[in-house]
């Protein structure tokens, strides 16, 4: 079973300054020059893919953060990458 899942845009620039990132906020709350990058800071500069989102909201959903198994379909999903 392949899922048919848009691939992600990553030339999307995201502004992630002002959002309490690390890599782009701790610069000039510490009094540094903003513009001198952390790269320190292994961070993501693009959105996570939305059918990714979409699972995270499903689970969120059912308000059960315990330890689970995988089932059939992330096993034939893994299988057929």
């Amino acid at each position: 079973m392949m899922l048919n899942v848009k691939c992600n845009n990553f030339d999307e620039v995201i502004n992630r300054r002002g959002t309490n990132s690390v890599k782009y906020d701790f610069m000039p709350r510490n009094n540094r020059n903003e513009f001198i990058t952390p790269l320190w800071i292994a961070d993501m500069d693009f959105k996570i893919p939305h059918v990714v989102s979409l699972s995270l909201i499903e689970s969120a959903k059912k308000s059960i953060f315990g330890y689970t198994n995988t089932d059939i379909k992330y096993d034939l999903g893994i299988a057929h990458q």
